[in-house]
């Protein structure tokens, strides 16, 4: 169980004075799913199916997700 996160980051400078910095993070890059343990009780028909989810990812994040950001300094 394994999730692949990706981050890049680009930096610009505008001015001698200003710079800006642009950030793209990637959780989940290949959209795993982690599922739960299923019923284990032999008499149920269920038994051993994978119903469930469970939040294993990073900040509980299970789908893939992605994160801009964008900042400027001086």
């Amino acid at each position: 169980m394994f999730n692949s996160n990706v981050g890049v980051e680009r930096k610009f400078k505008l001015t001698e004075r200003f710079a800006a910095a642009f950030r793209t993070d990637m959780f989940n890059l290949g959209n795993t799913p982690h599922h739960s343990l299923g019923n284990t009780s032999v008499n149920s028909g269920t038994f051993m199916q994978a119903l469930g989810i469970i939040n294993t990812g990073l900040e509980v994040i299970e789908q893939r997700a992605f994160r801009f950001s964008l900042k400027v300094s001086f």
